[in-house]
């Protein structure tokens, strides 16, 4: 029909679909009409590939005279090669805030890695948050105004207290702004160049050491020691000593044993625990994969007097089905016996430094039994190891602080 007032005010909506009625004097103008009764005028054009549709404006706000006459508008733009619908979007990106692409990057699935396409950990996502507010004077800025000379000046300032934070803020920065190409669908990308890779042209990215605590190989014996006799009265007394001689013999993570209620981690349950064909299975670890282990004599000694105490769910809870996150109490009894400070990442490193020095373990058998990923190494990537396979490696190791 012709798209008069009047004919518009006739057309009835149909419940649950939405109607198109078109215009039969201009071509590509219409009237879309919603299942609940909202009118909006539109026209629709095919713009190279792709089938554009314009949304003009609502009925009786705007008269079907003008959305005409805005129709009539589009015809030459499009006539011209212009794709109005992919400038807005265009318009739209290059306005974007820094707030605006934090907060999609934050939101976007995880891109590759074991995890590819799952949704971001919630570490990783409080680590965006708190990245980004070392920008917190930026986010109103449109992304396009972010300059190398501001990286490079902000860059300076936060390494000045601390060139690891730097690193990730900068790192976070850069994927966030990378991001906001990746999610686009123009053929030029929005930002033309990175600010952040200005640290890299100019190579202003500074060293940081890795850490490198570990329990030194001639007191290993004295630190197991002090975990089996000198925790006596703490409250998680049990618990945290059987959680730490665990973790020094498998090498997982702090949250994979007792969990992370502030991450989403559960704690390590009987029902990933099979004393039967002696393997544990951590899920869903940091790099997005379940991870199976073997467990030698000791290890199953270990979780098998645990069965006589602990709750029904969880391998280190007490009787009552409690589990302790916090180990602090029982790292610092120990270090005043020992004098030795050692973190719970400390322990995971002295399982890998037994697996290599000790051992004699290959790599490529220390980065199964770590769960570490193959990324860039295509060796590795040829190397398959079964559990069958890290049984024995796992017996040694078992043998090294618990002989």
């Amino acid at each position: 029909m012709k798209l008069t007032k009047t004919a518009v005010h006739a057309v009835e909506p149909q419940e649950g679909k939405t109607r198109f009625v078109w215009d039969t004097d201009l071509r590509g103008f219409g009237l879309r009409v919603t299942g609940t009764g909202v009118k909006a005028f539109i026209y629709q054009q095919r713009a190279g590939k792709k089938e554009r549709r314009v949304t003009l404006g609502r009925f009786p706000d705007m008269s079907p005279e003008v959305a005409r006459k805005r129709a009539r508008g589009l015809v030459s733009t499009f006539a011209d090669g212009v794709d109005p619908v992919a400038e807005r979007k265009r318009s739209e990106r290059r306005s974007m805030t820094l707030q605006q692409a934090f907060d999609a990057y934050r939101e976007a699935p995880v891109k590759k890695g074991g995890g590819k396409g799952q949704p971001k950990k919630e570490q990783t996502r409080r680590d965006i948050d708190k990245a980004g507010k070392r920008f917190s004077d930026w986010m109103e800025k449109a992304v396009t105004e972010i300059t190398g000379d501001m990286v490079k000046e902000r860059y300076a300032k936060i390494a000045a207290k601390s060139p690891a934070q730097a690193n990730l803020a900068m790192r976070y920065l850069r994927a966030a702004l990378n991001h906001v190409n990746a999610d686009s669908d123009d053929d030029e990308p929005i930002i033309a160049r990175n600010p952040v890779d200005r640290l890299s042209r100019a190579s202003l990215w500074k060293p940081v050491q890795r850490a490198e605590g570990r329990i030194p190989a001639e007191r290993l014996a004295d630190w197991v020691d002090a975990v089996q006799t000198g925790l006596v009265g703490l409250k998680h007394e049990r618990e945290h000593r059987d959680a730490l001689l665990f973790i020094l013999l498998t090498g997982c993570r702090h949250s994979e044993a007792l969990g992370n209620k502030k991450d989403g981690y559960p704690a390590l349950a009987w029902s990933d625990v099979d004393l039967i064909s002696k393997r544990v299975t951590f899920r869903n670890t940091k790099n997005g994969k379940d991870h199976v282990l073997p467990i030698g004599p000791k290890l199953t000694a270990i979780l098998e007097a645990r069965q006589e105490i602990a709750g029904p769910d969880f391998v280190f809870s007490n009787a009552r089905g409690e589990v302790s996150e916090d180990l602090r109490s029982a790292i610092t009894r120990i270090g005043k016996a020992t004098g030795l400070h050692v973190t719970a990442h400390d322990l995971r490193r002295t399982f890998l430094s037994v697996a290599i020095a000790k051992a004699g373990l290959s790599e490529y058998m220390v980065k199964a039994l770590a769960n570490h990923g193959k990324s860039g190494d295509v060796t590795a990537g040829y190397v398959q190891l079964t559990v069958e396979d890290m049984r024995e490696a796992m017996c040694i190791i078992e043998s090294v602080p618990l002989p």
